[in-house]
């Protein structure tokens, strides 16, 4: 199991497919990892908008069948604008 804590409205792409779930917490399961098994250099995208901008980040994880992983990407701070 993997759980992805994110940023409101970001775009998640696990292993280059693109996922359809959404929400701040975002939860994937696999079948096809036996237990005790490890697909190494497992691939989290996840890209979301701040200030107009796309932000993205990157992760590289190894999952391990019958065990959970979490991953939190913090939601940016808002920007700061002065008047002066």
């Amino acid at each position: 199991t993997l759980t992805l804590q994110v940023p409101t409205g970001a775009i998640v792409v696990l292993q280059g497919q693109p996922t359809s779930v959404d929400g701040q917490t975002r939860v994937f399961r696999t079948r096809s990892l036996p237990a005790g098994q490890t697909w190494k250099g497992y691939t989290v995208e996840v890209q979301h908008q701040q200030d107009g901008q796309t932000v993205s980040f990157r992760h590289t994880i190894d999952l391990v069948g019958g065990q959970s992983h979490r991953l939190t990407i913090p939601a940016p701070a808002p920007a700061i604008v002065r008047n002066r």
